[in-house]
Formats: C-alpha cells, structure tokens, sequence
C-alpha cells in the first residue's frame, strides 16, 4: 500500500469546505490502494477520525511574523534604511 501524505489546517473544521473536500478524497483512497495521512495542527475542534485516514495532530506555530521579520530584513538589506510594515 503506498502512501499519501496531507499537511491541512482545516481537515478539522466542520464549517470549511476545504475540509469536506479533503475528508472525502481521503476516505475513499483507500480502495485503490494508498493509505492517507493527515498532518493538522491541534485546535479546539474535535479531531475527525475514520478508520482508514491516519491522523497526526501538531502543535500549530503561526507563521505570518516570521515571514514578517524576514521580509523586513530582506527589504532593509535593498533599501538601506528601516523599513516599516504596518500591521492592519
């Protein structure tokens, strides 16, 4: 059985569409012979479980600061100066 592996943020989310769309492409691979394996963040959500998706639940780190402060450095080594990105 060959292997599949899924990195999500909603296969948890009841309300996202992207997460009915990712449980089922999961639960039926199965019958052609690959084994799914979802990586989600731990939430507040109920893990969805079945019996043919193997479910590995992280511990979530947001990302946008750190893509911040990397983009400002990149920009402050183009530009000279301190470079400033608002937050909305």
């Amino acid at each position: 059985m060959e292997k599949l592996l899924f990195i999500a943020f909603y296969y948890n989310h009841d309300n996202e569409i992207a997460s009915k769309r990712l449980q089922g492409i999961a639960k039926y691979l199965s019958k052609y012979n690959w084994q799914p394996i979802v990586t989600v963040p731990k939430t507040s959500n109920p893990t969805v479980r079945s019996d043919n998706v193997k479910i590995v639940e992280t511990d979530y780190e947001g990302m946008i600061s750190k893509f911040i402060q990397k983009g400002k450095k990149i920009l402050n080594n183009i530009l000279g100066k301190n470079f400033v990105i608002k937050n909305r």
